[in-house]
């Protein structure tokens, strides 16, 4: 599944790069330059954390404790790219947001590369429904030129982002994303709810998942996109985390790639089990509405 982009496209981003560059150093405004798409091409974008131990790898917490409206930033996530980070939308957690990007030694969590790493803890008793329904946090990434000014939006081609820790009663909804993937072999416990090219993946097997266990990955693209907005949600009161790896992975074997919206909405089917049906007795059901309520504000630039 994962692409690369040609050499034309990796000429011109190199060329779009330069240009900003050169931008820069003759003290111009990054605005007064027409920055084209930037091709990624499915390749990695990193959200860095940054060290505090070398010796263990441990790395800086981003984000903690952030409240409605908070933004963190970051540098040189791709070639020619900054990043910003808000927060859209808080339901039913304890505090706040716990974290939007937890340091993480990667290879501990079987990560080969940087996820941004979202924490969230919904009120209540560990091992419980948490109390008053799910709970979810609703996050915008916007793209734009380098410089560390964040005033000049870009436009990325070929974005992927791949979870591979989606455990019991978890849920994380992608907004106008251009297709989705669920593992086939070996098969998925995973479910995929469709809404238009929204897509809520879930898991209702009752059981933890490590990263290593590709029947609880899952991988959406967005074929051009200058920000994306996520929704991440648990039904349980534990403290829930959700590592975002922008790439595609490597899967032992390809899965079904499902494109989302349009005229291939119509032959889009639920895979794994009933969705709604059966995940409305954990009361998913309820965690969708939720993030259809967030979805007004996740729009709104």
């Amino acid at each position: 599944m994962k692409a690369h982009p040609t050499a034309y496209a990796a000429m011109a981003q190199k060329v779009t790069v330069v240009c900003v560059a050169a931008a820069m150093t003759f003290g111009i405004s990054g605005t007064a330059w027409a920055v084209g798409p930037i091709e990624v091409g499915y390749d990695l974008i990193e959200f860095t954390n940054p060290e505090t131990d070398l010796s263990t790898d441990d790395t800086d917490d981003i984000g903690l404790d952030a409240a409605l409206g908070d933004v963190v930033e970051y540098e040189n996530v791709f070639p020619g790219v900054d990043a910003k980070v808000t927060v859209l939308d808080i339901t039913n957690l304890q505090d706040e947001v716990d974290k939007i990007d937890e340091g993480q030694d990667s290879a501990a969590v079987n990560f080969d590369d940087t996820p941004m790493w979202v924490e969230i803890d919904p009120p209540g008793t560990n091992g419980e429904p948490a109390i008053g329904g799910p709970g979810s946090a609703t996050l915008r990434v916007d793209f734009f030129v380098s410089g560390g000014t964040f005033t000049a939006p870009v436009t990325l081609n070929e974005i992927g982002i791949t979870l591979k820790d989606v455990d019991s009663d978890q849920y994380v909804t992608f907004y106008d994303a251009s297709s989705y993937a669920l593992s086939s072999e070996p098969e998925t416990v995973l479910t995929a709810t469709v809404e238009a090219g929204d897509v809520t993946i879930a898991d209702i097997s009752g059981e933890t998942a490590s990263a290593l266990d590709e029947e609880n990955w899952a991988t959406v693209t967005y074929a051009a996109a200058e920000s994306i907005t996520v929704t991440v949600g648990t039904l349980q009161a534990d403290d829930a985390e959700f590592g975002l790896l922008f790439t595609v992975p490597d899967w032992s074997a390809d899965p079904t790639e499902i494109l989302l919206g349009g005229a291939e909405e119509d032959n889009l089917a639920d895979t794994g089990a009933k969705g709604v049906t059966i995940l409305g007795a954990f009361g998913l059901a309820l965690a969708v509405a939720g993030t259809a309520l967030a979805r007004t504000s996740a729009r709104r630039r």
